[in-house]
């Protein structure tokens, strides 16, 4: 006869199987992130400019995830936040990127000349930058910059939605981490 102590145990190592298989799904999809710029360096002679484009790109795609989880924590709420944090941190991403194009990468003109509306502008910067950039990529920095989203996304649904730090953070921790994993 089962009890309900054997039933909660089944159920507990069934939750502490699916924590562990979690967090190993996401340690592997990381340790393989972390591999490509070892192996661009070992393999295709990636030097300092393409790995500090990809570090600006994983900043992009962590930018594009806060963002889907500020929207998932405050719905219509979020949006004044969130515009907030798209203006600012796109803003700090496109200077970031048109220092490495100019320092690191030799384009010499990533803008050329605006022709968006004013409040725009650093999304246009934004946007030259990373067309600049992506136009003179060889193939590999493509296959690391999809390697890096698929696991900034894998982590984001199986840890922010599946393992509900969703509950556990607010508007704006969310708008700041971004901004800690730049400084630190």
């Amino acid at each position: 006869m089962t009890t309900i102590d054997d039933k909660t145990a089944v159920q507990a190592s069934g939750a502490n199987s699916y924590i562990g298989l979690r967090r190993s799904s996401n340690l592997l999809l990381l340790i393989l992130a972390n591999l490509v710029p070892i192996l661009g360096v070992a393999i295709f002679s990636w030097d300092v400019g393409a790995l500090v484009v990809l570090y600006w790109a994983e900043n992009l795609i962590i930018g594009f995830y806060t963002m889907v989880k500020m929207g998932a924590k405050g719905g219509l709420a979020s949006l004044p936040t969130a515009l907030f944090f798209c203006f600012h941190f796109g803003g700090f991403c496109a200077v970031h990127g048109l220092f490495i194009s100019l320092l690191l990468l030799g384009i010499e003109e990533p803008m050329a000349s605006s022709s968006w509306p004013f409040p725009l502008i650093f999304f246009e910067l934004l946007y030259s930058v990373a067309a600049g950039i992506v136009a003179q990529a060889p193939q590999a920095w493509l296959l690391a910059f999809l390697g890096l989203f698929i696991s900034h996304g894998y982590s984001l649904f199986s840890n922010f939605f599946l393992a509900r730090e969703i509950e556990d953070q607010d508007l704006g921790e969310l708008m700041v981490a971004p901004y800690k994993r730049i400084v630190f």
